[in-house]
């Protein structure tokens, strides 16, 4: 998996999320996108103080939610 920062990839895979923090909890709604069509919805959370393990806990559901030879 590689991050482009363009605005428009053909073919690619688009990543977008929203998240809310509760005290210290953090839930991050991600939303995986092929050119119009949504691919996969999930939902992760992690600790407010850990933007590290939660942003590596995207990465790792993203990479269990994309189909193998894309």
């Amino acid at each position: 998996m590689v991050f482009v920062d363009a605005a428009e990839f053909p073919g690619a895979f688009e990543v977008a999320g929203r998240y809310k923090v509760d005290g210290e909890k953090v839930s991050v709604r991600v939303t995986v996108f092929k050119g119009e069509a949504e691919v996969a919805a999930f939902t992760v959370e992690g600790e407010k103080g850990k933007p590290n393990d939660l942003a590596a806990k995207v990465v790792a559901e993203v990479e269990k939610r994309l189909p193998t030879g894309n």
